[in-house]
C-alpha cells in the first residue's frame, strides 16, 4: 500500500507539470472589444493596439483556432473581415497573412446578437501573430464588442 501510494505521488509530480505544458491556451488580440461602424476599416496602430502573440510560447501544434466575436443589432449578407499579420523571424518583419483571414456575414447565427465564429489556421513557421485590420463591409450595421482570439 505504501509503495503504491509512493508511485501514485511520483506520477502526480511528473504528470502535473506536463499537463500545464500541453494545456490549451486562449489569448485575446485586444484587451477589450471595440466598436466598428458600418463600412469602416479599423487598423492596428491607428484605431487599436493588437497584442503581438509569441506562438512558440503556447504552440504544441502547427494549427491554431482563431475565434472572432462581435455584437450586432441587425445584420446582412455583407461580411466583417479580420485580417492578421505574421512574423516568421521574431518580429523583425511583419507581413499581411491572407491565409489567416477570418470572415463572417454580419447576419451569422447569433445568441443574443453576439456572433462567434472559429476558423482553424495553419501557423507553421510563424513566430508571432497580431490582428492587423477589421473591415466592416456592412453598409447598414454597426458592430460592437468586436474582438479576436487565438487558441492552441
Amino acid at each position: 500500500m505504501k509503495k503504491a501510494f509512493s508511485i501514485f505521488l511520483g506520477f502526480l509530480l511528473l504528470a502535473f507539470p506536463a499537463y500545464l505544458l500541453f494545456a490549451n491556451t486562449h489569448v485575446d488580440f485586444l484587451s477589450a472589444g471595440i466598436a466598428v461602424n458600418a463600412t469602416v476599416t479599423k487598423v492596428n496602430g491607428t484605431d487599436f493596439t493588437s497584442t503581438e502573440i509569441f506562438l512558440g510560447e503556447y504552440r504544441t501544434k502547427d494549427v491554431a483556432a482563431i475565434k472572432i466575436t462581435f455584437t450586432r443589432t441587425a445584420g446582412s449578407a455583407s461580411t466583417v473581415d479580420f485580417e492578421f499579420q505574421v512574423s516568421l523571424d521574431g518580429k523583425t518583419n511583419w507581413t499581411t497573412a491572407y491565409f489567416v483571414k477570418v470572415s463572417s456575414a454580419t447576419n451569422e447565427t447569433a445568441i443574443s446578437n453576439a456572433v462567434r465564429k472559429v476558423d482553424l489556421v495553419n501557423v507553421y513557421g510563424v513566430t508571432h501573430i497580431r490582428l492587423y485590420r477589421i473591415v466592416n463591409n456592412d453598409a447598414a450595421n454597426n458592430l460592437t464588442a468586436v474582438n479576436a482570439s487565438i487558441s492552441f
